[in-house]
């Protein structure tokens, strides 16, 4: 995928679709004056840093597991990790997936979305 100079966008999973979007959020920014950027998963684990050059395409992947201790989630871009955060809460069970569009002026474009079951 890749976003827009001074774009904002997320990919929601585990969304729920009552009153709006809320579910996990793994944050698309490249240069939007915010705190999260690219890699970060929304409200949880913020990446403070531009690891991502606006319009630059990028490998996205999303993991979220269920672990004895809670959810697992794997932010990485390219094949790295960025993040690794345990949701001992587990705040979202299931849902959803959503590419949020944040405002007007903002383009996040996806070449290809896959979701696999990952076995338990």
């Amino acid at each position: 995928m890749k976003i827009s100079d001074g774009g904002d966008s997320g990919i929601f999973f585990r969304a729920g679709d009552a009153g709006g979007i809320a579910g996990y959020e793994a944050a698309v920014n490249s240069s939007y004056p915010a705190e999260e950027h690219t890699g970060s998963l929304a409200g949880l684990a913020p990446v403070k840093v531009h690891l991502v050059a606006p319009g630059t395409w990028f490998d996205y992947r999303v993991r979220c597991t269920e672990e004895k201790e809670g959810t697992r989630i794997v932010i990485s871009i390219d094949g790295v990790a960025i993040t690794d955060y345990l949701d001992r809460e587990r705040r979202f069970a299931s849902g959803r997936i959503a590419i949020e569009q944040h405002h007007e002026g903002s383009v996040v474009e996806v070449k290809a979305l896959a979701v696999r079951e990952l076995p338990r």
